[in-house]
């Protein structure tokens, strides 16, 4: 197997264009030569914003070295904050007028922008874009930009969820690896998940003398936000219904909810959040957890952290549905040069020049369908593509779910549930009440943070 290159050294060779990226070369998976994007002739200067880690500085300066060949005649500036700031130096600066463009927004946050009037409606821009066919975009990549049925973002990161997993550890555990084609059942990924939980003397999850509070390796991990609605939506039960109205106190959800908080506090083979924290640090870069629930843009971190890795279809008990989501970069609305604020997003988000250096440095799956087999044979991948694949076959499943889709509102257009359902669901978690318990709770309060777009004070 080839071995990887690192994404510092990748963006380096990107930025200073001496990868197949910048001379427009596809190689490694026989992927079709990429089309360049039209220069625009807009012209003038861009203030974007990115955000989070270091390594999505460096993919957006990497970016922007690439359109700037293309068009010379746009300076552009980034302006990097940090994931726990950005939220609020955004809105700071659309309501004072503070020059910016351009923004990378979380997946929940295009739908709240749009309704508060921050961002552009780009269905105009769309239309005018001669290169744009709506037929070359997967559908899902859409959904959680769409607001009262257009589009106020496009996808710069993310892609479908799938169960990554550490084949070394399995290995050690004696293992099978999971089967790329095939979903595993609840009670499958379960007993897996047993197998690969060992606490600090050696012993797993099940057996006599085991400690869970002292445990030095995980056997599962998901997400309590996007990763509790794909197991609502496996058992057969829905998040919001059609009238958006919530639906997690319903049977189905509950049992889902509640096969999430044994994984942690019955089971033992998912770091439930106790009281007290865990003396050992958890995590799939870490190596100490066997099976994370995940998405598509960890592949170039993971990729670049663990040895070897493998990924397998998200688990069901009753409907094989699969999950995820994009998120975007959106257009101020007080933006002073739009025309080329909408070359660049285009550029970065829709292009395949564009998403070719996102999808080779592993941040996202790209949703224009020509990149499938780029993103599934990428040059000099560490990722076998039998295994990347898997997002390929997550993100078009004719049962592709995602919280809201039966509204049409990605999670009913509010962007964080979280501390709501956290404070709700906290004690399911560390199994101090089952989920039946807390039915009422969830629908009475997650509609009140519906309807008064604040996160209610919880009796």
């Amino acid at each position: 197997m080839k071995q990887m290159r690192s994404r510092r050294a990748f963006l380096a060779e990107v930025a200073a264009g001496t990868t197949g990226v910048l001379a427009l070369a596809c190689g490694g998976g026989g992927a079709q030569q990429t089309q360049q994007a039209s220069a625009t002739k807009a012209e003038g200067k861009l203030i974007i914003m990115s955000r989070a880690d270091q390594s999505i500085h460096d993919l957006f300066k990497a970016q922007v070295a690439a359109f700037q060949q293309e068009n010379p005649k746009i300076q552009v500036e980034i302006d990097h904050q940090e994931q726990a700031v950005w939220l609020d130096k955004f809105k700071t600066a659309v309501a004072s007028g503070v020059p910016l463009d351009s923004c990378f927004a979380n997946d929940s946050n295009a739908v709240p922008f749009a309704r508060d009037g921050l961002t552009e409606d780009l269905e105009p821009y769309l239309a005018k874009t001669k290169e744009f066919k709506e037929a070359d975009f997967v559908e899902g990549s859409w959904f959680a930009m769409k607001y009262k049925g257009k589009r106020y973002g496009v996808p710069w990161d993310s892609g479908a969820y799938a169960l990554f997993y550490n084949m070394d550890l399995l290995d050690a555990a004696g293992v099978p690896y999971p089967d790329p084609k095939k979903r595993m059942t609840w009670d499958e990924l379960l007993a897996m998940a047993r197998r690969l939980t060992v606490d600090a003397s050696g012993r797993r999850a099940g057996e006599s003398g085991f400690d869970q509070n002292n445990v030095k390796q995980w056997g599962f991990q998901t997400s309590t936000s996007w990763g509790l609605a794909h197991f609502v939506h496996s058992n057969g039960g829905e998040v919001m219904s059609v009238d958006g109205k919530v639906l997690l106190d319903q049977p189905a959800a509950l049992e889902a909810i509640q096969f999430i908080a044994d994984l942690g506090a019955r089971h033992f083979v998912r770091q439930a959040p106790h009281t007290a924290p865990n003396p050992n640090p958890i995590g799939f870069r870490t190596n100490n957890l066997a099976i994370d629930h995940n998405g598509a843009w960890q592949i170039g971190r993971y990729a670049t952290d663990v040895k070897r890795v493998g990924v397998a279809p998200a688990p069901y008990k009753k409907n094989q549905v699969s999950s995820g989501h994009y998120s975007p970069l959106v257009m101020t609305k007080h933006s002073k040069n739009k025309d080329a604020a909408w070359a660049w997003m285009y550029f970065s988000s829709m292009s395949e020049r564009g998403l070719t250096i996102l999808s080779d440095a592993g941040q996202i799956q790209p949703p224009r369908k020509s990149l499938a087999q780029r993103f599934v044979n990428p040059p000099g991948g560490k990722v076998e593509g039998k295994y990347r694949q898997v997002f390929v076959d997550e993100l078009t499943n004719k049962d592709f779910r995602v919280a809201g889709d039966k509204n049409g509102t990605y999670w009913g257009g509010v962007p964080s549930w979280s501390p709501t359902l956290g404070n709700i669901l906290t004690p399911v978690f560390r199994g101090e009440k089952p989920a039946a318990s807390v039915a009422g709770d969830l629908k009475r309060y997650v509609e009140q943070h519906l309807t008064t777009l604040q996160a209610p004070v919880i009796q």
